[in-house]
């Protein structure tokens, strides 16, 4: 009813200098955070939180990129502020940036110079030699043949999901929720390998990067087989079943579904086509 109907969104917008509450929030004028940055109003001198995305100090500055944030515990070379696109003081002096570094047992974040970083995003490095570019570590990725190491982007699914492209326009995408034991994914660009066809990565299997039925563009990666048979059980997100064939849920929980392009490949089942594309999976 009245602010609560999308039909009364206009007339419930609050103006900061009428001494009404005009959307009906119990917060009059100024002290509404509506009217935080009104000219009316008197903003506070400094950032009041550093974590909630807003700009309270109305400076143009939100959150870490405020230099009233310095030193805040948001605000420090910690885990949760070393991603590829993660931005603000972070409590490093230029040209330094918040970064990882695994040394095979321990985890560490910590201010460095990557203005020496001599590789590019998802390109083969020497860990004892190579600099990787922010937010990534020399390392072997998800599904890679060759067992090189690449400069690896790192990820969060929930908090920072997005990943670079590859310099040629190719955008990678986050796989994994514990890498190294930190709780974070790792960026993999797809190969784009057909799904039905056994020869279509070689040695390895080719399997789904995203499963969700609604995505209508489906990214694909040639990945170690996994040895789960067609319908045992599985753990979704994992590549364990064998080529052909993905963990997806099912009326039987998560099983190795196989993957078909009609009726004829499923033995009396129906095939359920995913998003717009020409295939699906047995169910």
């Amino acid at each position: 009813q009245d602010c609560e109907d999308p039909d009364c969104a206009d007339s419930c917008i609050e103006i900061c200098n009428d001494g009404n509450d005009n959307d009906a929030n119990g917060l009059i004028d100024c002290a509404d955070p509506a009217c935080a940055c009104a000219a009316d109003c008197t903003p506070p001198a400094e950032e009041t939180n550093c974590s909630d995305g807003i700009d309270n100090n109305c400076d143009g500055f939100v959150d870490c990129e405020d230099q009233f944030c310095i030193g805040n515990q948001a605000c420090k070379c910690i885990i949760v502020n070393i991603f590829w696109d993660s931005t603000g003081y972070i409590e490093c002096e230029d040209p330094d940036v918040c970064s990882y570094y695994y040394d095979g047992v321990n985890n560490y974040t910590d201010c460095m110079d990557l203005d020496s970083s001599n590789r590019g995003y998802y390109e083969v490095c020497d860990q004892a030699t190579d600099i990787c570019p922010k937010g990534s570590i020399c390392t072997r990725n998800i599904g890679d043949a060759e067992n090189n190491n690449t400069c690896v982007p790192l990820c969060q699914k929930e908090t920072h999901p997005s990943c670079p492209d590859d310099g040629n326009g190719k955008v990678g995408v986050c796989l994994g929720n514990n890498f190294n034991n930190t709780g974070l994914g790792s960026c993999v660009l797809p190969d784009n390998c057909d799904l039905l066809n056994p020869y279509s990565c070689e040695y390895r299997a080719c399997y789904i990067m995203s499963v969700e039925p609604v995505n209508s563009n489906l990214l694909t990666i040639c990945h170690q087989e996994g040895n789960k048979a067609i319908w045992e059980h599985c753990i979704q997100g994992n590549f364990e079943c064998i080529d052909g064939s993905q963990c997806l849920a099912t009326h039987l929980g998560y099983r190795c579904a196989p993957f078909c392009y009609d009726e004829m490949d499923c033995n009396d089942q129906t095939c359920h086509k995913m998003g717009n594309n020409n295939f699906g999976y047995c169910f």
